[in-house]
């Protein structure tokens, strides 16, 4: 009976130990997604900020066109660099968002890969 007992101990050491590595696990990947989100959020924003620029830039633009020829390039050039500024980072951040992995995706896969193991281990059929 006491080597069925210690037997019993050693499995539960065991499921522990995984236990607490999955858990880290996680917390690396929350903080990961946490970052993530953030900078999908921080080229958003940019790209926000960025086409309002443009707006207010192709604004002046228009109401200078007909005032002085010389300021008119600096303008257009302006306005472009703004709006190639937003739509950039307005297409990183839709990039980012496409190519994220479904979260929590790694620790899943290491419980998965623990439940079969353990499964296996006790004579199940590993399913």
């Amino acid at each position: 009976m006491s080597l069925l007992f210690a037997s019993a101990r050693r499995l539960m050491a065991t499921v522990l130990a995984m236990g607490q590595s999955r858990l880290e696990l996680a917390g690396i990947e929350l903080v990961d997604a946490r970052d993530r989100v953030f900078r999908i959020a921080a080229f958003g924003l940019l790209g926000a900020f960025a086409l309002a620029i443009s707006l207010i830039s192709l604004t002046i633009l228009v109401a200078v066109a007909f005032w002085d020829v010389a300021r008119l390039p600096v303008l257009i050039a302006i306005t472009l660099v703004w709006m190639g500024l937003g739509l950039g980072a307005i297409w990183r951040a839709q990039y980012l968002a496409r190519v994220a992995p479904p979260p929590m995706s790694l620790t899943l896969s290491e419980l998965r890969r623990d439940l079969a193991a353990l499964r296996k281990s006790i004579g199940g059929d590993g399913s």
